[in-house]
Order: C-alpha cells, then structure tokens, then sequence
C-alpha cells in the first residue's frame, strides 16, 4: 500500500483529533480496551523496549525531541513517537528526529490495518480509532527497526492514552501543567494533574518540571502510592542565561557538581526549563546502565530542532511563529517576546481551534499591546472562524483584520507593516504549521478522505 492510500484509509476511522469532543466522544475514544486488544494480537512488542513516556500539558514535544536528540548523539537508535503532525503524518513517527519514509508507513499500515479488520467482536466500538492506529504502528516500527529506546509522548491525558499500556517504562516525565482539553481531562488542575500522573509505574522513578502546589501534591501522592521516586530538577539545579539570540540561547545549569554549559536553538526561558527536566532524565537512563557522556549531552541539546516553537521563520522582516494553544503558554509566549524583542512593534496574526479558552487567551496575548491584530483561521476542521476570533480580541484590544487564510494574513501583514514591525502567528500548532509553509514554500499535505466511522 503508499502512502497516499495508508492515509485516506488511516482517516476513515475514528478521530478525536476533528471529532466531537462531548460526554459521549470521551467514554467511545478515551479508554485502553482497543489498543489493549490490537497490541495483544501483535504480540505487545513495547514491552521490549527500554522506553520514556512523557505527558504534559506544554512542553513535552520539545521534552521528547531533545532526550531524542541527547540518545542520538550517544549513538542510540531511539524511536520517537509525538503528536500532532506539523505538515505530514509521518512526523508523529520518527527514528531519531527523522520521520519515516512514505514506504515504511504505507507497509506498516497495510499489516495493521488487516489485523484491525480481523479483530473479534468487530462492531463500530471496537474499531481502533486513527490515535491508537497510530500509536500501533510505532510500536511496530520501533521493534522492527531495533531500536535501543522508545521516546514516547502522550497524546492527550495520560491515564487512559493509548499510548499507556506499558509495563514498566524506564522512565516518565511530566512536563508543565495547565488547564487544557477541559472538556476532557477536567476543569480543575488537580483533575489535570490525575489524568497526566497516571503514566506514573510501579517503581518507574518520575521526572517532573515545576509545578503548581495543588497539581505537585497529586503527583506526590501518585509517586507515594506507585512507591515510585520522584525527581524534581528545578529543586535543585538553576540555570544562568549567558546569551539568547534568534539562533540559540545559551545557559548554564548550577548543579552543585560540574555546572555544565549549554547550547540550544529552542528559545525561551520555558526551554530551558524542558532542557533540565531532559538531563535529569538522562541521568536516570545513565544510573539504568545506559551510559551518556556529557559531550553527548551538549551536542543534543545543541542539534535538536523542533518545529512550531518561537521559530524565527524570517529576519527581515522578523517573522516567528509559535504554537501557543492555552492560556498559560500564551502567558509563556508573552514573556519570551519580551525578552527577545525589545525595539519592534508586534503584529499579531492569531488563529485556535473551537476547544481551546479563546476568550482569555486573547486577553493574555493583548497584554503585548499589538500594534495591529489580524485574526485568521487554520485548515482544521475544529477551528474558530476569523470573525469569531474578532470577537474575542476586541473585548480587549483594539479593532482587529479578519484574513480568511494564514498566508493571506502573513501577506498582508509584511505588506501593511514594513520592517518597523515584528509579525508574530500563534494560536496553535496548526496556524504555526501553516506559517512554516508560507515561509518554506513547503507543500502542505492535504486529505481526501472518506466520512469516519463514528
């Protein structure tokens, strides 16, 4: 099978990523019976495999690339699987940092898709939905490649990702935590915080970045039952910032031992925080009998690319996109412009999707005090309209453009600001992911596809 035709049947199955997300969308898509089921009949190759599964509400792609990146500069074959894509399926499964070939995933989807038609029971609920198809097709391809890691992040939640049916992971991390998916995980952070620590193992130590007291004492009490160790860097280590340009930020942690300096071209002060989460997780891999040097450890941090996150997409004029979805990593995203951009005025290009709190994002994002907002809207099915988005942005700022597109927007927006201006496109990976075409001049990848088995 190619790919083209692994994709259209992929998308026929069922998708919480553009289905409803209501009380009934959540008991059909959000439990482990499915993937339980198919990886069974697949002979649960993740078992086999030295793996550190990752949940968090922001920062755990960048968390996952870098421990990725860090392996890989050891000389580790490390499989990487993450979601969502930023321009083509292929991305969520990785060898290294780089996707797999169109070959690999159309065989591999050709396989599992005839074990997913041939499972018992084959009723509409028992079909695997696109996530879980995906997250097989991972397991799969890492054993069959050899790989000496699995880097996995969790898609949404923890407890019941399908992404959670390891035994005995080497390690997990948490990252940040923030209200998002509330529809979901929950309107309280203590909920969040139990969904995300239920990747959390028997005696698998966790690694987690800071958090708010109310969601550390969930994951204390997790650990404290699951007689796991947990590891909280920041307690311990601090960072001093030599220097951050748009091509790298440079810092040091303060470990009290040999107070290494690093290199990376993440950029923000919330990167830095995901690096020293990534080290300590390394230490762990390192104490398990995985050795990694400490040149190993710089060169990863300092090769690691990760699209969509305060991407410098041009410099003249200055164009970065950033995929900021919530309330908090949209306060994140206003810090860092303040660190990084002292002397321009911002244009705003925003866009998000119709689960996302837009009313209090565009409030956050307001606080910049944009010289011009033009408001747009991804490709995604879920998104909000540009008029929709107005209308939250003019409850605080002030009148805004509507663009029925994000290269239209980034057009208009060179075209009506010059160099006076710094045009930043934020609202969600989506947006961000259509700004990097605009500027690459990348071909999107566009589906065709039959309605979903709901």
């Amino acid at each position: 099978m190619d790919y083209d035709q692994a994709i259209y049947q992929l998308l026929s199955l069922p998708n919480s990523e553009t289905g409803p997300q209501d009380q009934q969308a959540t008991k059909r898509f959000y439990n482990l019976d499915r993937i339980n089921a198919l990886m069974e009949r697949l002979g649960n190759p993740q078992n086999d495999i030295p793996t550190i599964h990752i949940a968090g509400t922001k920062g755990k792609g960048s968390t996952a690339a870098m421990i990725t990146s860090i392996l890989t500069a050891a000389g580790y074959k490390v499989g990487l699987f993450t979601s969502p894509h930023i321009h083509e399926f292929r991305e969520r499964i990785r060898i290294g940092l780089e996707p797999i070939s169109k070959e690999l995933f159309g065989a591999h989807y050709e396989t599992l898709s005839h074990e997913i038609s041939s499972m018992e029971n084959h009723t509409t609920n028992d079909i695997t939905s696109v996530f879980e198809t995906l997250v097989a097709m991972a397991f799969t391809i890492f054993s069959e490649e050899n790989v000496d890691f699995q880097v996995l992040e969790a898609g949404l939640g923890g407890r019941l990702d399908a992404t959670n049916i390891l035994h005995s992971p080497l390690a997990c991390v948490i990252t940040s935590l923030s209200l998002d998916h509330t529809r979901i995980l929950g309107d309280s952070i203590q909920e969040i915080a139990h969904e995300k620590a239920g990747i959390v193992k028997l005696g698998v130590p966790l690694v987690s970045s800071p958090q708010t007291n109310e969601a550390m004492k969930v994951i204390e009490q997790r650990c404290s039952d699951m007689g796991a160790l947990l590891y909280v860097p920041s307690n311990e280590w601090t960072a001093d910032i030599i220097e951050q340009t748009f091509e790298a930020q440079t810092f040091q942690i303060l470990n009290k031992k040999d107070n290494p300096v690093h290199r990376t071209p993440l950029l923000g002060n919330h990167q830095i925080e995901n690096a020293i989460v990534s080290l300590k997780t390394i230490d762990i891999v390192t104490q398990a009998g995985h050795p990694v040097s400490q040149a190993a450890k710089y060169q990863g941090l300092a090769n690691v690319q990760w699209a969509g996150r305060f991407q410098v997409l041009s410099t003249n004029p200055l164009v970065i996109t950033d995929g900021a979805h919530n309330v908090d990593s949209a306060k994140r995203l206003r810090e860092t412009v303040s660190q990084y951009i002292t002397d321009l005025d911002i244009t705003l290009i925003f866009g998000c999707g119709i689960d996302k709190d837009a009313s209090n994002i565009a409030k956050e994002l307001s606080l910049m005090n944009p010289k011009k907002i033009i408001t747009t809207r991804s490709r995604h099915p879920k998104a909000f309209s540009a008029e929709e988005i107005r209308g939250f942005f003019e409850r605080f700022s002030q009148p805004c453009t509507e663009m029925d597109s994000v290269a239209s927007a980034l057009t208009f927006a060179i075209a009506s600001s010059g160099n006076t201006d710094a045009i930043l496109v934020t609202g969600s990976l989506f947006i961000a992911s259509e700004a990097i075409e605009w500027a690459t001049g990348k071909t999107p990848e566009l589906y065709t596809t039959r309605s979903p088995v709901l």
